[in-house]
């Protein structure tokens, strides 16, 4: 599994605050979160993160997502929707065209 370390930041993307857990306590709306794959890939292999939205906020604007997005191994996201949310992370070997590892799902509750 990939280890994740996530973190409530401010606009500027400084973090406040100390680690948060899975399942942990909510966040406000209108934070930001920092996502940080903490772990050292090789420069073949890229990272791609999946975010879900859901509860109704997320619904009425069209957002619920779940695609999976290239990215670098720092990934931000702004609470703006209500309701408990999912991220994962997944190391893949572009070469051969194969996952090489996958994060734990990280749940958040936005309120």
């Amino acid at each position: 599994m990939l280890p994740l370390r996530v973190q409530v930041v401010d606009d500027d993307k400084q973090v406040h605050g100390r680690n948060l857990k899975s399942h942990g306590p909510a966040v406000q709306k209108g934070n930001w979160l920092r996502f940080e794959m903490i772990f050292n890939v090789p420069s073949n292999h890229a990272l791609y993160w999946q975010v879900t939205n859901t509860g109704d906020d997320a619904d009425k604007n069209n957002d619920m997502r779940g695609e999976w997005i290239q990215g670098k191994w720092l990934h931000f996201e702004e609470m703006k929707y209500s309701g408990t949310h999912m991220i994962e992370v997944a190391q893949i070997d572009e070469a051969r065209k194969t996952i090489m590892a996958v994060s734990e799902r990280f749940y958040y509750s936005v309120i």
